[in-house]
């Protein structure tokens, strides 16, 4: 379980790390304080995505609409009680991904910002 939490992350940076190269190599000149830059970019959306998450999963979910269509479904409490959880735990469990996701983003991004700028 947290062998598969912690690939998740990698793949999250891996991927932040990754558009981030290649909107650099879009707009030349090629530098690392421009790579630095996107990837801090890309740092705090990853946490915007998992802060996003968690709210809009609360709204749907505190929403009057939804919880009356699922009083009105053949299923039974418990079930309905089950599923509710398990969608809350799926968007604070892709919060708990982004958040590292982003802070070490923020962190590889600063290093280099430092190193190119010979600080």
């Amino acid at each position: 379980m947290f062998l598969r939490y912690l690939r998740s992350v990698a793949v999250a940076v891996a991927a932040a790390m990754a558009v981030s190269a290649g909107a650099v190599c879009l707009f030349p000149p090629l530098t690392l304080q421009r790579y630095a830059s996107t990837l801090t970019v890309a740092g705090f959306v990853l946490i915007l995505f998992g802060v996003f998450s968690v709210f809009g999963g609360w709204t749907c979910r505190g929403d009057w609409k939804y919880v009356i269509s699922q009083s009105a479904s053949d299923q039974r409490l418990p079930g309905r009680v089950a599923r509710t959880v398990r969608d809350a735990a799926a968007s604070y469990y892709f919060l708990l991904v982004m958040l590292p996701a982003g802070g070490i983003c923020l962190l590889i991004g600063t290093v280099l910002e430092r190193r190119a700028v010979g600080g």
